[in-house]
C-alpha cells in the first residue's frame, strides 16, 4: 500500500512541475540582465567622468562636459579675460565708446577697482559638483539629466551699476537734454516779492536702466558686451498751469510769521528771505501744492542744522597700556534727521497750514559696544599682529593711512560678532579727514577719495590670520603691489566692494589697537588666547604667518606702454602715470587647530594681472578707439590689451584700467 502512494506522489509532482509557467521567470532574467548591463554602463559612465564635468553641463553657454577642474577654470578665465580686454562698447547715435572695466589712479593704487567683478570658484562650484551632492539615485538622475537634457548654469559676478552709471553721464552729456518742471521764482525788489512762473521744458534723457539689462545679458552669457543708449522723452511732472495756480499763494506764505525749527533746546529760524528762496511747487498727494523746494531746503538744512543735530553712532573705545584697558572714547548714540518726514511736516502743517514751531524729527541708533561695558570684555592678551611697509607713499596718502588706523583704534568686537571693515571705516570722504587722490575715469582725472585704504585692509587681513580668526570675505588686488610684498597676502576695499570681513570666534572681545612706527603700520588684536593654533602653507612652512612667502607661478609678461588721449595736460606733453606690472598667480594654505581638535584650512589664492606702463598725452581733440569685439577664448596671451586710437572724430575711449 505504501508502495503505491509514494508512486502516485511522484507523479503528481511531475505533473505539478510540469504545469508551473515559465513567462515570469523568463522576464524575470531578462529584466537582471538588463540591470546588469545597465549598472556597469552606469559604473563606468561614472569612471570615464571621474574628476570631470559631467557631460551636457555648461556655464553661460560653454560646454564644460568632460573637462577636469582646470581645464574648465582656464576656459572660463580665457573668456573672462577677453571680455576685460575688449570692455564695454557703448553706442549712442553716432557716438561710440568703449570703457574698460579698471578704474586706476595714477597716484595709490588703492584707488583702484574692478566695475565687473567675475568670481569664478563660484561660478565653476555648480557645474563641478552637479551630479555628486546628492544621493546615489539623485545623482544618478541628475547624470541623466545633463546627459540628454542639457544643464546650464549662470556665472557668478558683482557689477558696479552705481559706478557705471556716473561714467556714461559724463561721457555722453553733450547728447542729453534733461528737461524740469514748471517752477517759480521769486524775486525781492525792495521789501516786496515778485513771483513768475518758469514754464516746464519736455527733455530727453538716456534710458540708463534699459542699458543696464543689456550690459547684464551680456555678462550672464559671457558674450562681449554691447549696449545701446537710447534717448527717452523726459516727461516734467509739473506744468506751467499748476505753478500758475499756485503761485498765488506764495505771498501769503511770506507773511507767515517766521518757521522755527526746534530739537531739543536748539532753535533755528528761517527768516522771509530764507523762505523766499526755499518755496517751489511741489506735488502733494499727487496734486501741485506750494511748498519747499528738496534740493534747495536739503543743501539749507545741511549748511544750517545738521552739525549741530547730526552725529555718528560710535561704539566705546579702549586702549591697552601696560596690559590693562582705559577707556579713552564714551559710547555715543547717533542721531540723524528723518528728511522726508521733516520736509512733509513743513509743507502740510507750515506752508499750508497754521504751525510756526515744528519739531524736527530725528532717528537714533544706538552704539553697539556700551562704556560700562568694559569690565566684562576679558581683554588680557596678544591674540596677533598685522605688519605692513608703505614707504614711499605720497603725502596725501600718509595722511589718508593715518586717519583710517585712528578710526579703528581701539575698537571692539563681540564675540559671535562678524567684522565688516567697511563698516567700521565708515564714510571716506573729507568731512572725515581723508584726502583725495587722482583717479583716471574716461579721459578725465578726477579727484577721489579712499587712498591708501587698501594699506588698512591688507595689514588687518594680516593681523586676522596671526590671530587664526576665520576669515569670510577676502579679496586680492587686480595687480601686484609694492607697498603689499609678498604677494599673496594682500587684501583690497572697495566701497561698496569688495569688503574685508571675519568673525570673532573665540568667545571673547576683540580690541583693535593700531599704531604707525616710520613707515610701518601695525595692527594689535587683543583678547583672551583659547589655545587654539595657526600653521601656514606657502613655499616653506610654519606656524608664523611671517616665517612663510606664497607659492607664485604662471608668470605673465606685461603689455607694452598704453598712450592715453587726454585734455586735462599741455597738448603734446607726455605725463607717465603707471607703471608696468607683472603677472602671476599665488597661493598659500591657512590652518587653524582648536583645542577641542576640530581643524579649518582655506586656501588664499590671487591671480595678478599683467599691467602695461600708461603713458597720458596732452590733446586738444580726442581721436576714436579701434573697437575689437571678436571675443578668442582660446587666447591665454594677455599682452594686446593696448587700445590703438584710430581718427574718427565720432568715438573716443574711455580708459578706466586699473588695479
Amino acid at each position: 500500500m505504501f508502495s503505491y502512494f509514494k508512486k502516485m506522489s511522484t507523479k503528481i509532482q511531475k505533473s505539478e512541475i510540469k504545469n508551473i509557467p515559465r513567462g515570469p521567470f523568463i522576464v524575470a532574467g531578462v529584466l537582471l540582465i538588463i540591470i546588469i548591463i545597465l549598472g556597469g554602463s552606469l559604473l563606468t559612465y561614472q569612471k570615464a567622468y571621474a574628476g570631470k564635468i559631467y557631460r551636457g553641463v555648461s556655464v553661460a553657454g560653454l560646454d564644460l562636459g568632460g573637462k577636469t577642474e582646470t581645464e574648465a577654470n582656464q576656459l572660463l578665465q580665457n573668456t573672462i579675460d577677453a571680455i576685460n580686454r575688449n570692455g564695454i562698447t557703448v553706442t549712442a547715435g553716432d557716438q561710440r565708446t568703449t570703457i574698460n572695466p579698471h578704474i586706476i589712479s595714477p597716484t595709490d593704487a588703492d584707488l583702484s577697482y574692478n566695475l565687473i567683478d567675475f568670481r569664478l570658484d563660484a561660478t565653476l562650484r555648480p557645474a563641478l559638483q552637479w551630479g555628486r551632492q546628492g544621493n546615489f539615485l539623485q545623482n544618478t538622475v541628475a547624470q541623466m539629466r545633463s546627459a540628454f537634457a542639457k544643464k546650464n548654469f549662470d556665472p557668478e559676478y558683482t557689477l558696479l551699476e552705481d559706478q557705471l552709471i556716473p561714467i556714461l553721464r559724463e561721457n555722453f552729456k553733450d547728447s542729453e537734454n534733461p528737461g524740469h518742471n514748471a517752477s517759480l521764482i521769486i524775486t525781492k525788489e525792495g521789501d516786496s516779492y515778485t513771483t513768475t512762473v518758469s514754464a516746464e521744458k519736455v527733455g530727453q534723457s538716456f534710458d540708463y536702466p534699459s542699458a543696464l539689462r543689456q550690459l547684464n545679458i551680456s555678462l550672464q552669457t559671457l558674450t562681449s558686451p554691447q549696449i545701446t543708449l537710447a534717448l527717452t522723452d523726459d516727461i516734467p511732472q509739473i506744468k506751467q498751469a499748476q505753478a500758475q495756480s499756485v503761485a498765488p499763494h506764495v505771498s501769503l506764505a511770506l507773511k507767515k510769521p517766521p518757521l522755527t525749527l526746534t530739537n531739543e533746546d536748539q532753535t533755528w529760524t528761517l527768516d522771509t528771505e530764507t523762505l523766499a528762496g526755499l518755496l517751489d511747487v511741489v506735488l502733494m498727494d499727487e496734486r501741485a501744492a506750494l511748498g519747499l523746494n528738496a534740493e534747495r531746503f536739503t543743501q539749507y538744512l545741511r549748511s544750517a542744522i545738521s552739525p549741530s543735530v547730526e552725529q555718528e553712532a560710535a561704539d566705546a573705545k579702549f586702549s591697552m597700556v601696560n596690559g590693562r584697558v582705559t577707556e579713552f572714547q564714551g559710547a555715543q548714540n547717533g542721531r540723524a534727521i528723518i528728511l522726508d518726514e521733516l520736509l512733509n511736516t513743513l509743507n502740510r502743517e507750515y506752508i499750508n497750514g497754521e504751525k510756526t514751531t515744528i519739531a524736527i524729527p530725528i532717528t537714533i541708533t544706538e552704539p553697539t559696544v556700551l562704556t560700562g561695558e568694559v569690565n566684562d570684555l576679558g581683554i588680557t592678551e596678544l591674540l596677533g599682529v598685522g605688519l605692513s611697509d608703505f614707504a614711499g607713499s605720497p603725502p596725501n596718502r600718509r595722511h589718508n593711512i593715518k586717519v583710517g588706523a585712528d578710526s579703528l583704534n581701539g575698537i571692539l568686537i563681540k564675540p559671535g560678532e562678524e567684522f565688516s571693515l567697511l563698516k567700521a571705516l565708515g564714510e571716506i570722504d573729507g568731512a572725515h579727514g581723508y584726502l583725495p587722490e587722482l583717479v583716471i575715469k574716461g579721459n578725465k582725472t578726477v579727484p577721489e577719495f579712499g587712498g591708501g585704504l587698501c594699506q588698512i585692509g591688507t595689514t588687518i587681513f594680516r593681523a586676522t590670520l596671526a590671530s587664526g580668526l576665520p576669515i569670510t570675505a577676502r579679496q586680492s588686488h587686480s595687480y601686484r603691489v609694492r607697498y603689499y610684498e609678498p604677494a599673496g597676502i594682500d587684501a583690497t576695499i572697495y566701497d561698496p566692494a569688495p569688503d574685508f570681513r571675519f568673525v570673532n570666534d573665540t568667545g571673547h572681545t576683540i580690541l583693535i589697537q593700531t599704531k604707525i612706527i616710520g613707515n610701518t603700520l601695525r595692527f594689535e588684536f587683543w583678547g583672551t588666547q583659547d589655545g587654539r593654533r595657526t600653521h601656514f602653507i606657502g613655499q616653506q612652512e610654519s606656524d608664523d604667518l611671517y616665517d612663510i612667502t606664497p607659492k607664485i607661478w604662471g608668470f605673465v609678461s606685461p603689455p607694452e606702454t598704453k598712450m592715453v588721449e587726454s585734455l586735462d595736460i599741455p597738448v603734446g606733453a607726455k605725463k607717465c602715470t603707471e607703471s608696468a606690472h607683472v603677472g602671476a598667480t599665488t597661493e598659500f594654505t591657512y590652518q587653524i587647530f582648536y583645542p577641542d581638535g576640530k581643524q579649518t584650512e582655506k586656501i588664499f589664492k590671487s591671480v595678478y594681472k599683467p599691467w602695461q606702463a600708461i603713458c597720458l598725452i596732452g590733446v586738444d581733440k580726442l581721436t576714436a578707439p579701434e573697437v575689437n569685439t571678436d571675443l578668442n577664448t582660446d587666447d591665454t596671451d594677455n599682452t594686446d590689451a593696448t587700445v590703438t586710437n584710430i581718427n574718427t572724430p565720432a568715438e573716443q575711449t574711455i580708459n578706466t584700467n586699473s588695479n
